[in-house]
């Protein structure tokens, strides 16, 4: 994902829609919850 920040941020004219739909849907359901639990730690 991070790759992929960067093509975003630098390179937007050039950026995959496919792959980063694909980011969209496969990664980040992952990362939310990961993120739900680090959060329910801290508080």
């Amino acid at each position: 994902m991070m790759t992929q920040r960067d093509v975003i941020v630098h390179d937007y004219f050039d950026i995959n829609f496919e792959r980063l739909w694909e980011t969209v849907q496969n990664d980040l359901p992952s990362l939310d919850q990961k993120l739900a639990k680090i959060l329910e730690q801290k508080q």
